[in-house]
């Protein structure tokens, strides 16, 4: 089995134990990928793949698992600026970020742990975070126990929570919300980044190429395996070498090979 990834193995969860509190997450995919190379997985990372790159292998089956990636806003108004979705932002961040001036707003639609981890990346290097949440409440997938612990972090680090509200526009360093029960606006000023965490949308762009590539990737397949179950006329003993026929000195001339002939066996019709 090979494995084939445009990143190092690990996926999301490799970028969300680089977050604050986050690194026991790398034990888990660790754990996995030394399961992995004990039974003979092949790993080859570093671009994307493609379905040539999948075709030469000849495989017997393909099994996509190429994850998914945050969706917009689905609030924000058409001709808004998107933002940044948090997995690319803490690809990009790298592991001791700089600080930076302005305010980072954060639109939590996920509520899982390593949105939290993130924003207390993002209040360590903004100057103001400000966490906007359609819900009533953070952490509706954090336990209760873990959940005490990431209000008691945010408020330290005197995060601003909105809640029951949701983004409508992002442009001019200015993000416009509004209630998610009244309707009612409000603006933060100032915005120096805007991020997202928000429900996924399956990266599946291979599946369709694949798809559309099934014959073709069979016919090469098909084309680059060896039959062993072919009749053959001859047998064994008819298709031993006996060496080259009469007509290797004129080939080899013809190629620019003149010495070649002095080092291959003549068969006996050669040296007639």
């Amino acid at each position: 089995m090979t494995l084939l990834g445009s990143r190092e193995a690990g996926g999301k969860a490799r970028l969300e134990s680089l977050l604050p509190g986050r690194a026991e997450v790398a034990k888990v995919f660790e754990f996995q990928l030394a399961r992995a190379r004990e039974a003979g997985v092949a790993f080859e990372s570093g671009s994307p793949a493609t379905v040539p790159q999948i075709a030469a292998f000849r495989p017997d089956a393909v099994v996509l698992a190429t994850g998914s990636s945050m969706r917009r806003p689905a609030t924000l108004a058409a001709d808004s600026d998107a933002g940044t979705d948090a997995w690319t932002l803490v690809a990009g961040l790298g592991v001791k970020p700089r600080k930076r001036a302005g305010t980072a707003v954060l639109f939590d639609h996920d509520h899982g742990a390593g949105v939290y981890a993130f924003a207390d990346l993002l209040a360590s290097i903004y100057d103001r975070l400000v966490i906007v949440t359609p819900r009533t409440q953070l952490g509706r997938n954090v336990a209760y126990v873990g959940l005490l612990g990431v209000y008691r972090r945010l408020y330290r680090a005197k995060v601003e929570i909105v809640v029951a509200a949701v983004p409508k526009r992002f442009a001019a360093r200015r993000v416009v919300h509004a209630n998610a029960f009244t309707g009612e606006e409000r603006a933060i000023e100032d915005v120096a980044l805007f991020a997202y965490a928000t429900p996924r949308l399956a990266d599946d762009r291979l599946a369709a190429s694949l798809r559309a590539h099934r014959e073709p990737a069979a016919l090469y397949r098909r084309l680059a395996t060896l039959r062993t179950d072919v009749p053959l006329a001859e047998g064994l003993a008819d298709l031993e070498w006996r060496g080259a026929g009469p007509g290797l000195e004129a080939l080899c001339r013809d190629i620019g090979f003149e010495e070649l002939p002095g080092r291959v066996p003549r068969g006996p019709r050669a040296r007639e």
